[in-house]
């Protein structure tokens, strides 16, 4: 059998999103995941976002940009898929991950390798060296390939707190959230 998880996600319409005051909807599908629970202030990009799957981020019709928190008021992060956004980030001086570097934070996260430290020290190493990328055998801190670490199917949200960071705003196509 291959080491490959294949991922899907049901489609959903307005009328199924959780309401945060409701949450015994039961038009959602039952093996569909279960959007991340948001305060009521948030709007529903970031809500919807902390319930959905990092690795399909790259799959999106739009670009996306994910300005995040990282613990201790410690400043920002960005996850994206859009070269203008990283661009922006860049000239801000704002540590952005791209493509598989996201998919390596939540393979990182899934596994337990996760900690606002090794964050930190991505962060600061993406500052110093921009062009430096994350890999999933450095995320997972390993001396070879990962190929017995298969992702485990995390949403936005939990990836996200298993770093100590939050989603603080979400760009789309080439709205950069800096």
């Amino acid at each position: 059998m291959s080491g490959r998880v294949r991922l899907s996600v049901p489609a959903f319409s307005a009328d199924d999103v959780v309401d945060s005051t409701n949450s015994t909807n039961s038009s959602l599908p039952s093996d569909s995941p279960t959007p991340e629970a948001a305060p009521p202030e948030q709007s529903i990009a970031i809500r919807e976002i902390l319930g959905f799957y990092p690795r399909l981020l790259a799959d999106l019709p739009l670009s996306a940009a994910l300005l995040c928190g990282r613990a201790h008021g410690a400043g920002h992060f960005l996850l994206t898929t859009s070269r203008v956004a990283l661009g922006a980030a860049q000239a801000a001086q704002v540590p952005a991950f791209v493509g598989g570097e996201i998919s390596a934070l939540a393979l990182a996260a899934e596994h337990e390798r996760a900690n606002p430290a090794a964050l930190e020290a991505w962060c600061a190493r993406k500052l110093a060296e921009p062009e430096w990328r994350l890999t999933p055998v450095l995320a997972l801190d390993l001396p070879h390939e990962p190929s017995l670490f298969s992702p485990r199917g995390w949403p936005f949200g939990r990836v996200l707190r298993a770093f100590g960071a939050e989603l603080v705003a979400v760009g789309c196509g080439d709205r950069v959230p800096l």
